[in-house]
């Protein structure tokens, strides 16, 4: 007779990886840390996924990146041709895109605290870099992008997403965690606006 699988265990087994991988990251996660936190036998969590890897992709879809590369291509359709500003009133635009951007790692807390803690700190900074650049493009300005200017871009993003990554560590409550990531984009802003104010007096 064939086994029967449920839905119900198979996102309470997910769950529970999500959490041993923020906690633990997947290298020193094992599937028996995933089993005892889900109440169930490893012998059970292994009907469901053939091993820990199967079991990381479940629990980190690759949408989960691609809807953050659409909510980057929205903005740069909302900030096309305005100029920087540190005051997010200053463009409605960037009012929705602050509200999708916290929403989409508020939702997926513990998914972002694994991603960015596994490796994918370096991808997520290469699309937010392109990102920037994208968007000066897209508006008249004099500045030009030599490598030592986009090395300090990498870094200014980079950084973003170290204190981003602390935040979501850090805070597990909904109202606080939205503010403390609305202060790290106004502090991200803010390093952005003087930076790119330097190399325009250059």
């Amino acid at each position: 007779m064939p086994q029967i699988l449920k839905d119900e265990t198979r996102n309470a087994i997910v769950q529970a990886a999500l959490t041993v991988f923020a906690q633990k990251g997947f290298r020193d996660t094992s599937m028996q840390d995933v089993s005892r936190l889900a109440g169930l036998s490893a012998g059970n969590i292994y009907r469901y996924f053939p091993d820990k890897r199967a079991l990381y992709a479940a629990a980190l879809p690759p949408a989960l990146m691609e809807e953050l590369q659409a909510t980057l291509d929205r903005k740069i359709a909302s900030w096309e041709g305005m100029p920087l500003s540190t005051d997010p009133k200053a463009n409605a635009g960037e009012i929705g895109f602050r509200l999708e951007l916290i929403d989409l790692l508020v939702h997926n807390r513990l998914q972002w605290i694994v991603l960015l803690r596994d490796g994918k700190p370096d991808a997520l900074t290469e699309r937010l870099s392109s990102f920037f650049e994208r968007w000066l493009g897209s508006v008249r300005t004099a500045t030009v992008l030599d490598e030592k200017r986009r090395t300090t871009v990498r870094l200014l993003y980079r950084n973003l997403i170290t204190l981003i990554s602390s935040v979501l560590g850090e805070n597990q409550d909904p109202s606080a965690l939205r503010e403390a990531l609305d202060n790290c984009i106004d502090y991200h802003m803010a390093g952005l606006a003087a930076v790119m104010e330097k190399w325009r007096k250059e």
